[in-house]
């Protein structure tokens, strides 16, 4: 398999790039680093010195270089759209860091750019993949909380306090340059909130410019404070649990991270040193039944996604090097690599929290346009287990029941009805189009199959409406990778089928069947039962 060339825009020896990027691409036989550029002659000398690659002050030489497949791009947000845009035009797949642009405009345009150069692109939002955090959501897929009913988070911003070293740090203070606490740091943290429970179903929010100037110490002057230091939001979120976040500027004397998720049955806290959850060294504990406090979480099945024992780790790696995903398996028609998503990530949220702030009227959350979502398998290197992982780099997730299955009971049964096996040809054609569709991990088809007022049992959980199944869809445990076959099909009247699929794959235990129960009306979909 071809090695991807990367080249990365803002590769000098002391950014961003040497602590996160740089170290991933040349530790991964998947990547070789060709090529990097600089906005000065004298950083760019010494990053080509550094890392023996050809440095560049112009990015369109880089651009240029016939060696580079992926632009990687580590600059300052208001850099973004020029840089990103002229990667995608020069036909190069790109990884962007997050904010992927400086408001919804420019995150629009860069996505609408992508989709029509045909180039993948990824944005840096890769704090959902901490080890803890996906073992939280494992846990709460698995019932340790029971039903989740409200979740907080309180973190800090590290950076835009009340002093600064020196006048470069400006650039955090100035609402115009859009690297505030709320599109950084405040979007770094609710992205793994949003992946694990859900979007905000409606909000209010509350942007605060609590300090005005801060002080440079370098030479005992001061900087004006334009971007709002104090991000509050409240809400609901799509599955009816309540939320609270809350982020400022600076760092706390109290907890700089604390994200609590309360159940019915248990709790979860992460929290951290740190305030960034895109590079914090988070630690999980969890407390259910009659615990009194909360300790490190247990259960009766090993996850494989646990961090090993604490150890020492260099920098970078506990950056959890970001570049984590850009060789996906090909698919016909398509560039390799995977792709921005068809929403700019969180920036739809930025502005109903930034409106909800000016208006002081609670925000609803519009249904998205979905296009059909497409899995891209990538070899990645995760940081934080200093191992190479083979992830998910997709906005689509397959459905809990690629977990080891629960011994939950299925459902009744009539016994007046009885089901004589069939050809999977002859299955009503929307059961076929829905398992298609869902194999396909194309959403926008499968939530199609189902009426209104479909239920999905799977699990032992109930989903009732389309906006629950389709939150199913998307946010039910997605760390696996599994092929589905189709091993037998019956079919009770018109109106009544079941399917059983095999699922192999990576999860624990390896294989399951699963009877997929379909009733039908009207020629959809208005009820499917998932068990063993």
């Amino acid at each position: 398999m071809k090695t991807i060339g990367a080249g990365i825009i803002g590769g000098s020896t002391g950014g961003w790039a040497s602590i996160s990027h740089i170290p991933v691409v040349t530790a991964s036989p998947a990547y070789e680093l060709r090529a990097v550029s600089t906005s000065r002659r004298g950083s760019a000398e010494a990053a080509a010195a550094r890392y023996g690659v050809a440095g560049y002050v112009n990015h369109r030489e880089l651009l240029a270089h016939p060696g580079i497949d992926l632009v990687v791009v580590a600059v300052k947000v208001s850099e973004h759209l020029e840089l990103l845009s002229a990667a995608m035009e020069a036909g190069k797949h790109v990884y962007s860091e997050w904010p992927l642009g400086n408001g919804l405009a420019e995150a629009q345009h860069l996505t609408e750019l992508a989709e029509k150069a045909g180039v993948r692109s990824v944005i840096g939002t890769q704090g959902r993949y901490a080890p803890q955090v996906r073992y939280a959501q494992d846990l709460i897929n698995d019932g340790y909380v029971g039903r989740v009913i409200g979740t907080t988070m309180v973190g800090s911003g590290m950076v835009r306090g009340p002093e600064a070293a020196t006048r470069q740090a400006e650039y955090y203070y100035d609402n115009a340059h859009g690297a505030t606490p709320l599109t950084s740091p405040f979007s770094h943290a609710v992205d793994p909130l949003n992946h694990v429970l859900g979007d905000f179903e409606k909000l209010s929010a509350n942007l605060v410019v609590g300090r005005t100037e801060a002080r440079i110490t370098a030479d005992g002057g001061t900087v004006p404070i334009t971007a709002p230091d104090q991000v509050a939001v409240i809400g609901t979120l799509t599955g009816g649990a309540a939320a609270s976040v809350f982020y400022r500027g600076g760092t706390s004397r109290g907890d700089n991270l604390r994200w609590e998720i309360n159940g019915t049955e248990g709790d979860l806290v992460l929290s951290a040193d740190w305030g960034n959850m895109q590079v914090a060294d988070l630690s999980l504990a969890g407390g259910r039944g009659t615990d009194t406090t909360a300790s490190a979480p247990g259960g009766p099945r090993v996850v494989l996604r646990r961090r090993p024992a604490r150890r020492p780790l260099p920098l970078h790696d506990r950056q959890c090097g970001p570049v984590r995903a850009v060789r996906p398996r090909p698919r016909r028609g398509r560039p390799h690599g995977p792709r921005l998503p068809p929403r700019p990530g969180p920036a739809p949220a930025h502005r109903r929290h930034e409106r909800a702030s000016a208006t002081g009227v609670a925000q609803t959350r519009r249904a998205p346009v979905r296009r059909p979502r497409h899995r891209a398998r990538a070899r990645a290197v995760d940081g934080h287990r200093g191992v190479a992982a083979n992830i998910e780099a997709t906005c689509f997730r397959f459905s809990s029941h690629s977990r080891t299955p629960s011994h939950a009971p299925a459902p009744p049964r009539n016994d007046a009805m009885t089901a004589q096996p069939v050809n999977p040809s002859d299955l009503p054609g929307i059961v076929t189009r829905y398992l298609r569709a869902h194999a396909a991990r194309d959403t926008a088809t499968a939530i199609g199959a189902f009426t209104p007022d479909a239920t999905v049992t799977d699990d032992g959980r109930t989903y009732e409406g389309r906006a629950a199944i389709e939150r199913w869809l998307d946010r039910a445990a997605s760390e696996y990778t599994y092929t589905t076959e189709l091993t037998a099909a019956e079919r009770t009247d018109a109106e009544h089928c079941t399917v059983t699929n095999r699922l192999e794959g990576d999860f624990p235990g390896g294989v399951v069947d699963l009877r997929y129960r379909f009733a039908l009306r009207d020629g959809l979909i208005r009820r499917l039962d998932i068990a063993p």
